[in-house]
Order: structure tokens, then C-alpha cells, then sequence
């Protein structure tokens, strides 16, 4: 089952993103992935202990698809005639959430932009090292204007940790962040009145 599913994946996630996270801070914060089911489980349907009724995510219990299964229809049996009156799901995957926070404090409510920046590089650059590990090689990495806000020593970081990836594109308005040695190692395009014109020809 999805749930089931992401609990696992997230679960694995966290472990990596954390670490780079980490390093990014200079081990100064501590980055937590919390995952809200659109709705409570319990770990079996006799143990009566809720698994996701506490912050974060449940790093030592796996819930089992058939464990969640009949929990979610006999919920879904439950909210039947309100769903029907509102004209909507009330619970489901669809409704799940993932929240991120540093140092118990949730970046949706609390985190400055480069710290929110932060986070979810370290999150895309666990993601990247999880597919290399699930399928064997490098996935294409996308990062819009991912570097805007992070200071000299995190940019520095993000391009040292993707250099060794098999193809990154990067969006930028801002060249000059980009250190020499990492723009003569880079194919460029710069795109004006949407032409695209090449700018490692150029330099050529």
C-alpha cells in the first residue's frame, strides 16, 4: 500500500539527508523528515499502539500494507455519508504530508528561506543518491535557481556533491556565483528574447 510504501522510502531518506544536511550546516543543525498520514493507523489492529500519533516519522517500526489496509476501509466505510455530503475525500494517501524541520522547528512555519533552500537540497541530493543505489547509475538532476540563497560554503558544497553526476542542468540569473573552475567544466547556454545561444562556444 502507498502509505506503507512511503514510510519506507522516507525512512530511508531521512538517514541520507540528514547526513548531508549536516555537512551543509557545519553539523550546526539537525534536519528531521516528518510524515502525516491523511490518516491514523495503529502497528496491528489488536495492539491498540498508534504508530503515527506522535512527531516524525517512526524510524523503528515498519507498518505492513496489510495491517493499514483494513484500518483505511473501515475508515473509509466510517466518513462514507460525510464525504458524500461534502462532495470530497476526507482521508486518504492523497492527503498525506511530508514536513521538514530543523532542530524541532517546522521550516513551513518557522524556517528562514535559505534555511527552507537548505533542506530540500539536501533532501534532492538524498533522492539523487537513493535512485543511484536503487537502479545503478545516476538520474538527471534539475535545480531551478537552487543556489540563489545559499552562502559561498553551501554553494560550494552543492557543486562539489553533483560534480560527479552524469547530467545536471542548472537555472541561474546570477552567472557570476559560479566559480571558474566549475563554469570551464560546464557546457552553457544563455537564453535572451528566447534564443538560446551558446555560451561555451563563445568562449571558445
Amino acid at each position: 500500500m502507498l502509505v506503507a510504501g512511503r514510510q519506507r522510502l522516507l525512512r530511508e531518506l531521512e538517514v541520507k539527508a540528514a547526513r548531508v544536511h549536516r555537512d551543509l550546516t557545519g553539523g550546526d543543525e539537525d534536519l528531521e523528515l516528518q510524515y502525516k498520514p491523511g490518516f491514523l493507523t495503529t502497528a496491528s489492529e489488536n495492539s491498540g499502539q498508534l504508530s503515527f500519533d506522535v512527531l516524525g516519522l517512526d524510524l523503528n517500526r515498519q507498518l505492513r500494507a496489510e495491517d493499514i489496509v483494513p484500518q483505511f476501509r473501515s475508515r473509509l466505510i466510517v466518513n462514507r455519508g460525510e464525504e458524500v455530503l461534502r462532495g470530497m475525500t476526507l482521508i486518504g494517501p492523497q492527503r498525506d504530508e511530508l514536513r521538514l524541520t530543523v532542530n524541532g522547528h517546522d521550516l513551513g512555519l518557522f524556517g528562514s528561506r535559505g534555511q527552507v533552500r537548505t533542506a530540500v537540497m539536501a533532501l534532492k541530493l538524498a533522492e539523487l543518491e537513493w535512485m543511484r543505489d536503487s537502479i545503478g547509475e545516476w538520474p538527471i538532476l534539475l535545480l531551478d535557481e537552487v543556489a540563489a540563497e545559499l552562502d559561498a560554503s553551501r554553494r560550494a558544497y552543492l557543486f562539489n556533491r553533483i560534480s560527479g553526476v552524469s547530467q545536471v542542468v542548472l537555472t541561474t540569473t546570477e552567472p557570476e556565483m559560479f566559480t571558474p573552475a566549475f563554469l570551464q567544466s560546464s557546457t552553457r547556454w544563455h537564453i535572451h528574447q528566447g534564443q538560446i545561444i551558446s555560451m561555451t562556444n563563445a568562449a571558445e
